[in-house]
């Protein structure tokens, strides 16, 4: 089924990746020469504005090698950080991860992930909302752990945007999967609709995205004002990152028939989140939330966008499908997103999934079959 409206393009390492950079302001590409093997400079002296920014998504720290994988990050107080959601389900861990960013690095931006909003049940008990914890911890970051969740300008010359959001059923909007038995609904495999709570009207909404557009709601007043001074500067072709947890167009996900769980695009994505980025234009928007390696263009309604997921995943997800999980050299530390100096890093060529829609165009209403590794888990319903 074709999606009205858009014009995608997803590119790898190719001179149409480099016309696309370009087209959304891009500048050289990041060189090796003195550089790690995720393309980094060394770090400037401690007290320089960071003009380099890296990206790391969905760190989940309540896995200790994942909290020991952020302990072993070197030192570079010449990077600004961003994290995409999704460090914890606990906020003593959650807190203490982020504090580790925040000495890490120059600067840190911050916005929470469905898995951050989790609730205990003594949290419960006390009758707080994910929504309390969310303002709790957003006042967190910015009075106490100097961790950044509004729009601003690093270095004096590159606007970091995070973006809050929360995912709705009706971003779904391809074709189910038919023929095929055993397949959940998302509501009973992922552990957010037992997690999370949320107040009325809220809880008591028939549509979900009720949820969604409140979310949205929430990146107004003061950060209207920032977002409406980087949407000036993404108009004048300065550098421009936008971040968010969740997905803001479906095309970032592969197609049903290749997961394996089917059902997984009702809970991923925001349309307000998508309109968002397209009226904000930047160059690059990252994002996190589905653990697959993803650095591609997408065009849609004369926003050309460069989508970047670097996303760390469990321990069991890195050992069994790495692959399909990596981007340029994730378990070593954040990636590479801009640098003051350089320019745009180079498209990352073995993140699986845009490398896989740079050459094969997305057909969501092949619908009957599910690839191997998915069909697998399922079996074919009596004809």
């Amino acid at each position: 089924m074709a999606m009205v409206g858009w014009s995608v393009r997803v590119s790898v390492a190719s001179p149409a990746a480099v016309r696309a950079r370009r087209a959304v302001g891009g500048g050289r590409a990041v060189g090796r020469r003195g550089r790690t093997c995720c393309g980094l400079r060394a770090g400037q002296s401690v007290g320089e504005e960071p003009v380099r920014v890296v990206a790391i998504s969905d760190v989940h720290v309540d896995h200790p090698e994942n909290m020991q994988w952020v302990r072993d990050l070197r030192d570079d107080l010449g990077a600004c950080c961003v994290l995409a959601g999704d460090v914890s389900g606990d906020t003593d861990l959650l807190k203490e991860a982020l504090l580790v960013f925040r000495a890490k690095y120059g600067r840190v931006f911050f916005t929470p992930g469905n898995h951050d909003l989790w609730l205990t049940s003594r949290e419960r008990r006390m009758g707080k909302s994910s929504l309390d914890k969310l303002a709790e911890l957003l006042r967190w970051c910015e009075e106490e752990a100097g961790v950044d969740t509004r729009p601003a300008l690093v270095g004096g010359r590159v606007w970091v945007v995070p973006v809050l959001s929360w995912y709705h059923s009706s971003f779904d909007t391809e074709p189910d999967i038919e023929g095929w038995q055993g397949i959940p609904p998302v509501e009973r495999v992922m552990r957010d609709f037992k997690r999370c709570a949320w107040p009325q009207p809220l809880s008591d909404a028939a549509d979900d995205s009720v949820l969604a557009e409140h979310f949205d709601g929430l990146n107004g007043g003061e950060y209207q004002r920032l977002w409406d001074q980087a949407r000036a500067a993404s108009r004048a072709g300065d550098p421009v990152i936008s971040f968010s947890h969740f997905l803001p167009h479906i095309e970032l996900n592969p197609e049903k028939r290749h997961l394996y769980l089917p059902t997984l695009p009702r809970a991923i994505g925001s349309t307000y989140l998508g309109r968002r980025v397209t009226d904000l234009a930047p160059q690059v928007h990252i994002f996190g939330h589905t653990h697959f390696g993803f650095d591609g263009v997408l065009t849609k309604d004369g926003a050309t966008v460069r989508y970047i997921q670097a996303a760390l995943g469990s321990p069991k997800e890195r050992g069994v499908r790495m692959p399909s999980l990596e981007i340029g050299c994730i378990e070593t530390g954040p990636v590479p997103i801009y640098d003051g100096e350089q320019g745009w890093a180079p498209v990352c060529p073995r993140a699986r999934w845009s490398a896989y829609y740079a050459v094969n165009k997305r057909r969501p209403e092949l619908n009957t079959e599910l690839s191997p590794w998915a069909a697998q888990r399922y079996r074919r319903a009596a004809a």
